[in-house]
């Protein structure tokens, strides 16, 4: 590890220490740690799979032989049941409110900026913001940018931990 980085891991373990409160926000490319291709990168998702449908793969429910899905939100989805989420929003909503005045860590793993959902949350001005992505750690001004994989980041904060 370079010098930058060390400094980077150990002011991240610190602010962690004195920390209040810990957010954890993780983009797609969170699962890279567990093999999964990221989605955007030279060997990303969306190079590495074909669409699904050209193939005629698409998972049918056993009840109505619809097309099955999962309860994610895709874009420009129509089909979405909000319920689950409009509560968890709300549970997060009364969590942050409750952080007001304490001391606040956000750990970015893996979120771009293509779709930045992630880093929003993140990036909220009362918070300290780690951010960690391999290709795109940079932030607003006062971020601990960690140019590293999230397993392999969070691995060498924890050695600083003790």
């Amino acid at each position: 590890m370079t010098p930058t980085i060390t400094t980077r891991l150990e002011r991240a373990a610190s602010l962690i220490f004195a920390a209040d409160a810990v957010l954890i926000g993780a983009g797609a490319g969170m699962g890279v740690d567990s093999g999964l291709p990221d989605f955007r990168g030279p060997e990303g998702f969306w190079r590495a799979y074909p669409p699904l449908h050209a193939e005629g793969a698409l998972p049918r429910c056993p009840r109505c032989g619809g097309v099955s899905r999962p309860n994610v939100l895709m874009f420009g989805d129509g089909g979405w049941i909000p319920d689950r989420t409009d509560a968890q929003h709300g549970l997060y909503g009364d969590w942050l409110a409750r952080q007001r005045d304490r001391r606040v860590v956000a750990i970015e793993i893996g979120a771009g900026t293509a779709v930045p959902t992630v880093r929003y949350a993140c990036q909220r001005e009362e918070s300290h913001l780690i951010r960690i992505n391999p290709r795109e750690s940079q932030g607003p001004a006062g971020t601990v940018s960690i140019p590293m994989g999230g397993l392999e980041a969070l691995t060498a904060i924890r050695a600083f931990l003790g």
